[in-house]
């Protein structure tokens, strides 16, 4: 082991890994991987077992570089092995298992993996993926040891443990039901507060999403409630990453949503509704089709089928179709909800100030369609001034788009402009 380390140091004082060849890489690591093998498994975080670990992080740098494949079977290896000393919760001389991250963070390097990283099935929290923690009556064990690790502070063992949690929707589903409330309590402490980092939050959300494919909307309770006000709150959010897992987790949520959620869960559809039909032109395309796709399994909250029919989603990211499809909407809601369409206008106008100039872009093009279908009776309530003075702002913005789409929606504004002059007394006289 003495000879490992000092190769290990050795490697980790290279400057250019990538372009360092290990002629022996193959035989150190089948050494470094009987090391790893030959460790008791009543404690996760030997010292041996650590540096072991982490030289192999640190070999996988090396040319031969291994394949994405060699990756993920050598750490599903030694996630193997860890199998025993995961479920008895122990680590260095008794220390915790959620005190480990010495072993979980080479692990993760060796799979090459993110921590906000999209994959579930990583870490040796892995195993919780695995039946064998079910068929051994293991489970509730490792649930409690998981449970107290996603209550840390340290943020890598509080993902994987969220992770680990939501991994039982794949090896034991049936249990979900019975840990639902440990499971939904922990998901949701990871998506409030100003302190939980991104990965923390991401990983939540998508644990959530997990969860809810295994459970009735009876068993959530109050829970549904919090889950839908929590995901819109990221809608709009900076990363990425959490508005793709919110679009997807508010899907989830509507799937689960049968008789006694339905009207609590038409209003929050309405008040998600804007922030929804602009990110279908989301700039990360992953996120634009989720929120794609979960815009079309909310339509039918709204209760007509003209708007149901009206949209072929399969390319409803695309300008144009998504254009035809709020068209329908708004000419629909001018007959049944004018107010609604009136408020709709209101709330679309806020992200004319969006960070994101794709989102900047649809906010002008969705406003222009609503003015256009907007009644007599609420374009005099418009206050003129302030939304011609918000897109004239936008004719200085960087992006050509952004001021092309401002200046398209300035001249409908103007045609709506006259045609109120027109139709009140003193246009007439």
């Amino acid at each position: 082991m003495k000879s490992v380390v000092q190769v290990t140091d050795a490697i980790k004082n290279i400057k250019d890994l990538e372009d360092f060849q290990l002629a022996q890489k193959a035989t150190l690591t089948g050494i470094i991987m009987a090391i790893i093998k030959a460790e008791p498994t009543d404690s996760l975080v030997s010292p041996v077992r650590t540096m072991a670990v982490d030289a192999l992080s640190y070999l996988s740098k090396l040319k031969p570089f291994y394949s994405t494949e060699e990756s993920i079977q050598l750490a599903a290896k030694v996630e193997r092995g860890l199998l025993p000393a995961v479920v008895q919760g122990r680590g260095l001389t008794g220390t915790p298992l959620w005190a480990s991250s010495r072993i979980t963070r080479p692990v993760l390097r060796l799979r090459n993996e993110p921590l906000s990283g999209v994959t579930v099935n990583s870490s040796p929290f892995q195993v919780m993926s695995d039946p064998i923690l079910h068929q051994k009556k293991l489970l509730k064990r490792a649930v409690l040891m998981l449970e107290k690790g996603a209550e840390q502070e340290d943020e890598v063992l509080r993902v994987l443990s969220l992770r680990a949690l939501g991994n039982m929707a794949l090896g034991a589903p049936r249990k979900v039901r019975q840990y639902r409330k440990l499971l939904l309590e922990k998901c949701l402490s990871s998506l409030r507060g100003p302190s939980v980092s991104t990965s923390v939050t991401s990983e939540g959300l998508e644990v959530l999403a997990k969860v809810l494919v295994e459970l009735r909307e009876g068993d959530l309770g109050s829970a549904f409630n919090a889950i839908s006000e929590q995901c819109r709150a990221f809608f709009d959010n900076e990363s990425k990453l959490l508005r793709l897992k919110a679009f997807i987790l508010f899907g989830k949520l509507a799937q689960v949503v049968r008789i006694s959620k339905k009207h609590f869960f038409k209003q929050e559809v309405k008040k998600a509704w804007v922030p929804l039909m602009l990110h279908c032109q989301d700039p990360c395309s992953d996120a634009a089709q989720a929120c794609v796709a979960t815009l079309f399994q909310c339509v039918h909250f709204w209760g007509w089928r003209a708007l149901e029919s009206s949209a072929d989603h399969s390319d409803a990211t695309a300008p144009k179709e998504m254009a035809g499809f709020q068209m329908t909407l708004c000419s629909i809601l001018t007959q049944k909800k004018p107010a609604v369409l009136y408020n709709f206008l209101l709330e679309t106008m806020t992200y004319v100030k969006s960070n994101l100039s794709r989102i900047r872009i649809a906010a002008c093009n969705l406003a222009g369609i609503i003015m256009k279908q907007m009644s007599a009776h609420y374009l005099k309530k418009l206050d003129f001034p302030a939304l011609r003075n918000s897109l004239q702002e936008l004719q200085l913005d960087s992006d050509p788009g952004v001021w092309r789409a401002a200046l398209e929606t300035l001249n409908i504004l103007d045609t709506c402009s006259q045609q109120r002059l027109l139709a009140s007394p003193e246009g007439i006289a």
